[in-house]
């Protein structure tokens, strides 16, 4: 763990674990993966993901969590969305329209869903749902795995 303190500094803002001891940080927008013997690689971040149809332009993950199938959930608020990132570093646009001009406060499915620029922590149900603080719109917001969005609290 000390090895990953000082990797990620002062500029981590999320983690998870998965199953077999893997750490995957956001540290400076780019999603690190820590294997148990300490082996860091990059598995997202503008420069280390495949975007479909530049999907990826001003990326910079702020939460990550991981989903029932081991795809990476990733709050994304310099474009207001959420990003799914499979291991193989593919990653898609699950909600909001993956560019910052789509931000706004609106469910919807896929890019009908708009979130602020102030999106944070994910977490995610047995059952695959993510839920995500969406902070100047002062609510959480629950995400089913096929990506529809509505308001959980607020």
């Amino acid at each position: 763990m000390t090895t990953l303190a000082l990797l990620l500094g002062a500029s981590a803002t999320g983690m998870t674990l998965d199953s077999v001891g893997n750490h995957y940080a956001v540290s400076a927008g780019a999603v690190l993966k820590v294997t148990p013997a300490g082996v860091v690689s990059t598995v997202g971040g503008t420069s280390g993901l495949t975007y479909p149809a530049n999907d990826g332009a001003g990326v910079r993950f702020q939460g990550v969590a991981l989903d029932n199938l081991g795809n990476l959930l990733a709050t994304d608020p310099a474009t207001c969305s959420i990003r799914k990132i499979t291991l193989a570093g593919v990653a898609t646009t699950l909600a909001g329209t993956g560019t910052n001009a789509g931000c706004g406060n609106q469910d919807g499915t896929g890019a009908a869903a708009k979130f602020s620029t102030q999106l944070g922590g994910i977490a995610v149900d047995t059952a695959g749902n993510a839920y995500v603080a969406d902070g100047d719109n002062l609510c959480i917001r629950k995400i089913t795995p096929t990506g529809v969005v509505t308001r959980f609290v607020r």
